[in-house]
């Protein structure tokens, strides 16, 4: 994966931030910025919304997670799609001696 070479106010690279984060850093890295975070308040704030970002793409990864959702959401949708009965109408003159009328027959189909 590459990564942006970004250094962070306090000379930190974001990219050491991001490898541990998504658990790609081997052991001197993380030791490096778990310990440089323990330090500095501004990498930490960094390091814990990649932490975030990395929870939310591994759960999106996990179909069981989502498969009862979309189930649910996929039966509602059905329910709302199912076609309803339809009155059909159909017209005709009846003359009489009064007047002219239209009537209106309702039909099933």
């Amino acid at each position: 994966m590459k990564h942006r070479r970004t250094s962070l106010p306090c000379g930190f690279q974001e990219d050491a931030l991001i490898a541990v984060a998504l658990d790609e850093a081997d052991a001197a890295l993380r030791q490096a910025v778990h310990t440089h975070i323990r330090l500095c308040q501004a990498c930490c704030g960094v390091f814990a919304r990649y932490c975030s970002v990395q929870q939310v793409l591994t759960a999106l990864q996990d179909p069981r997670d989502v498969a009862e959702p979309l189930q649910r959401a996929q039966e509602r949708l059905t329910q709302r799609l199912v076609r309803q009965p339809a009155v059909h109408c159909s017209y005709y003159w009846c003359s009489t001696v009064l007047a002219h009328d239209m009537q209106a027959v309702r039909r099933p189909r």
